[in-house]
C-alpha cells in the first residue's frame, strides 16, 4: 500500500542527469531531508556523490495547504557557479508538476495535490545546510511547491 513517504519519494525520484559527458542518462538519487543514507568507509555519515536531491515530507491538515521545498545539489569543479544540471532538472520538474499541478495518491489517507509555488525555482549560494563554510563548486537549486490535502 502506498503511503505518504512512498508518494513523496516517487515524486522526487527518477530525475535524470542528462549531461553530455555521460554515455547515457543516469538517475539522480533522491533522499528525504534528514535521511541522506550514505556512509563513508568507517561507517560515518557522509555526503552522497553529486548530484542528488533532498526533499521535505509535509502533510497539511485536511483541506489546507503548505509550501514545501526540494533541493537539487550539484558539484561542478570545472565551472564553479554553473547551473547546467540544475536548470535541466528544473525543466524535468516543470514537466512532472505542470501548471495545473499533479495529484498523488497516498492510499487510505487520501490524495495530495502538488502545485507550483511562486517563485517555483531558485538558486542558493550556500553549500550544505548547516555548514559554516561554503564551497564555490557546490551549486544548489531550490524548488518551492504547494501541497494541498484532500480525501476522496
Amino acid at each position: 500500500m502506498k503511503n505518504i513517504s512512498t508518494a513523496f519519494h516517487e515524486l522526487w525520484s527518477g530525475f535524470l542527469n542528462r549531461s553530455s559527458l555521460l554515455p547515457a542518462p543516469v538517475s539522480i538519487p533522491a533522499f528525504r531531508e534528514g535521511a541522506v543514507a550514505v556512509r563513508d568507509a568507517q561507517g560515518k555519515p557522509a555526503v552522497p556523490d553529486f548530484p542528488y536531491i533532498t526533499y521535505a515530507i509535509v502533510r497539511p491538515d485536511f483541506m489546507d495547504f503548505t509550501i514545501a521545498t526540494a533541493n537539487v545539489w550539484d558539484k561542478n569543479t570545472a565551472n564553479p557557479g554553473m547551473y547546467d544540471l540544475i536548470d535541466d532538472v528544473f525543466a524535468q520538474v516543470a514537466e512532472r508538476i505542470p501548471h495545473g499541478g499533479v495529484v498523488l495518491d497516498v492510499g487510505e489517507d487520501g490524495m495530495l495535490w502538488f502545485l507550483r509555488s511562486n517563485p517555483f525555482f531558485g538558486y542558493l549560494s550556500e553549500s550544505e545546510e548547516g555548514s559554516t563554510q561554503t564551497d564555490p563548486t557546490i551549486s544548489r537549486g531550490i524548488v518551492r511547491y504547494i501541497v494541498k490535502n484532500y480525501v476522496l
